[in-house]
């Protein structure tokens, strides 16, 4: 891809840690980085670009259109866009708890929940 065929402009979005930079030292998945969630998987599928995955115990992916990362519950991850231009766009999904979805009281009517 060319840098000029981004039409997503120059903003840095939702990159996460970025790519790795010239000089940084390897990536040691014995480490604490990213973040973990107490309770639920998290996966993402990548829609369009590159977008690596690091991971606890595991390592670090390279994931491309089509390809599924996955952290499993309580592993440290961090998810980073990396294709050189245009977008790196991944669809992130868990099974999280419903957030506010019992906050209508009933008036005494029916189907009012």
């Amino acid at each position: 891809m060319n840098a000029a065929d981004n039409k997503c402009g120059t903003g840095s979005g939702n990159i996460g840690a970025g790519p790795a930079k010239p000089g940084d030292p390897p990536f040691n998945p014995k480490s604490v980085f990213g973040h973990l969630h107490a309770g639920p998987a998290e996966w993402w599928i990548v829609q369009v670009g590159q977008i690596s995955g690091k991971f606890e115990n595991t390592g670090e992916f390279h994931a491309v259109e089509g390809d599924v990362l996955y952290a499993a519950p309580m592993t440290w991850h961090q998810m980073a866009a990396e294709a050189p231009s245009g977008p790196s766009v991944r669809l992130a999904m868990g099974g999280y708890q419903l957030i506010n979805m019992n906050n209508t009281q009933s008036t005494g009517g029916t189907g009012n929940q």
